[in-house]
């Protein structure tokens, strides 16, 4: 599970205290690699688009998921479709500025 723990820490999203305790960490860890596997083995089936506003978001400094992938939810919709880059990284809604937005765009 190293390599899985140090690509956690690079994401900057999972308490560093909860990574350095491995009685945390075991409790966690059940949960942590049934997220990857569902990410993992997730596969993308066609289907028409929505009916319905979609707003997605993302962060401008997510080393995996660029301004590009989640602009590419725009094809998900056949109504309006917004697209915000919010500061941090893929954690990015642990910071301050999401939030508010997300409050903004859900009052309308």
């Amino acid at each position: 599970h190293r390599e899985f723990l140090e690509q956690l820490r690079k994401l900057d999203g999972f308490p560093a205290n909860v990574l350095d305790r491995p009685e945390l960490l075991k409790l966690a860890m059940p949960a942590l690699l049934a997220d990857a596997r569902l990410y993992r083995n997730y596969v993308y089936s066609e289907a028409p688009p929505l009916d319905l506003p979609i707003f997605a978001y993302g962060g401008e400094n997510d080393p995996n998921v660029t301004a590009a992938h989640v602009e590419a939810w725009r094809e998900q919709t056949t109504r309006t479709f917004t697209c915000r880059m919010l500061p941090g990284g893929h954690f990015f809604i642990q910071q301050p500025a999401f939030p508010p937005c997300l409050r903004r765009d859900l009052a309308g």
